[in-house]
């Protein structure tokens, strides 16, 4: 929550450490804000691409009714129409 505030790595981890934690590197809390935000965007992904085939199963049927409406609709234009 520090980092998404624009907080800087140096003072997170001056934070860390007098919470008691460990004493990190600035650029170790970087390298681990990175990858914790790319795991959760791929979780959040995973699982928007699971509601979605969720959500198409059978739910959607529009697609050979506009097919068939495009091709009686298409009027033919150029040198041989």
């Amino acid at each position: 929550m520090m980092k998404e505030a624009g907080i800087k790595d140096e003072d997170v981890a001056a934070e860390i450490s007098a919470r008691g934690g460990p004493k990190y590197h600035p650029k170790t809390i970087a390298t681990r804000y990175s990858r914790i935000k790319r795991m959760l965007q791929k979780l959040k992904d995973d699982n928007l691409d699971d509601e979605l085939t969720d959500w198409h199963e059978g739910e959607v049927s529009h697609g050979p009714a506009r097919s068939s409406y495009a091709s009686t609709n298409i009027v033919l234009t150029g040198r041989d129409a």
